[in-house]
């Protein structure tokens, strides 16, 4: 009888051993990945990541119709059918508790979106009255950029006005129009721009974005006083009617403006910017990767038919 009672105590303590050590294990795992995220350290990050992978598509379901939700549903359900990977971020401007986000959070070579805050910091030096529209800058060699637009066909030597290079990078996204900026005018300003969301994003140094921060970048610059409001109502005008229309800003009602920026590398397409309506605003960011142009079009035109119906 004795016997058995003990054998009782002792299974009853290695279950109790096995639990503690089970718990202490658990914890020490968490810390190690805690402690060992990002570039930056940003545990909070970890938290939304972690959340994220719970729920890809997630809607914010304050004022939202049923309606909406299953729609925006339907959307996700398409673009999870396509070969590549997309990301979508979507806020009204009005009420921002109106939210729609699918894989927001995961990270992109980010390409030309890079040149919408190279652009803001130009404009925050023109704010400044540091420099002007009309300040000429001198073309040279080594700020030759191939690719997307029209200034690397020019003779090196060659000046242009802030105006215009400013119009080539946004309209035409122009490589070497971007370099010819950076090259010219204060680095501590355009770190400045870019780290306006999150100073501890990779964007300005590696270039890498998610359809979130891009998106809360935006809202900052549109909705903040970081530029005047005329030099905010420059920047979003030289983003609309740009010779980028046809990937997603054709797909919209006549009667909505985008102005928006692209961005596209080997495999990876974007498109993100402001969407006017005549009686409201949204953001609007699409990005993705594994994928083609074509595909990339065809995925606008889900977003798009979306979009029109909000």
């Amino acid at each position: 009888m004795k016997l058995w009672a003990l054998s009782k105590v002792l299974y009853i303590l290695i279950i109790f051993i096995l639990l503690v050590i089970a718990l202490v294990f658990s914890k020490d795992l968490f810390i190690y990945h805690l402690n060992n995220i990002g570039n930056n350290g940003d545990k909070s990050q970890y938290y939304e990541e972690i959340t994220h992978e719970l729920s890809e598509n997630q809607i914010n379901y304050e004022d939202i119709s049923v309606e909406q939700q299953t729609d925006f549903d339907e959307l996700v359900s398409n673009l999870r059918k396509y070969k590549g990977q997309y990301s979508l971020y979507i806020k009204n401007l009005e009420d921002h508790a109106e939210e729609y986000r699918y894989q927001e959070n995961k990270k992109y070579y980010a390409a030309s979106l890079y040149k919408v805050p190279v652009a803001v910091s130009i404009l925050k030096e023109i704010d400044r009255g540091n420099i002007s529209l009309d300040t000429k800058v001198e073309y040279k060699k080594e700020d030759t950029a191939d690719g997307t637009g029209v200034i690397y066909h020019s003779p090196t030597g060659t000046k242009y006005s802030v105006e215009s290079i400013l119009s080539f990078l946004l309209k035409q996204s122009d490589n070497t129009g971007q370099n010819i900026l950076m090259r010219s005018f204060s680095k501590t300003t355009s770190e400045q721009a870019f780290s306006l969301v999150n100073r501890l994003s990779d964007f300005h140094a590696k270039n890498i974005t998610s359809a979130k921060e891009y998106s809360d970048f935006l809202m900052t610059i549109y909705e903040g006083d970081y530029l005047t409001e005329e030099s905010k109502g420059y920047l979003f005008d030289l983003m609309s009617n740009t010779s980028f229309d046809d990937w997603i800003a054709d797909k919209f009602n006549k009667d909505m403006i985008f102005a928006h920026k692209i961005g596209s590398w080997p495999g990876s397409f974007h498109d993100c910017g402001i969407l006017f309506y005549p009686d409201k605003k949204y953001v609007l960011c699409m990005m993705s990767e594994n994928s083609t142009l074509e595909e990339f079009k065809l995925v606008s035109e889900d977003v798009a038919e979306f979009m029109n119906i909000l």
